[in-house]
């Protein structure tokens, strides 16, 4: 498991930074800083849909 673990992270800060690139490039932002912005919403995301998900078990 601790394997499967380490590639989706890998994945994840792949997609990350790909997505941050991306639109950087189309929107003309710093690329750090868009690149963080990507992964924190992604961040958001998932924890906001884990405390939805929890609150109707």
């Amino acid at each position: 498991m601790n394997e499967r673990l380490s590639q989706t992270r890998v994945i994840a800060g792949e997609i990350f930074i790909v997505s941050g690139l991306l639109l950087s490039y189309l929107l003309d932002l710093p690329s750090g800083a868009t690149i963080i912005l990507v992964g924190v919403a992604a961040f958001l995301l998932v924890a906001s849909r884990q405390t939805v998900s929890g609150a109707f078990r």
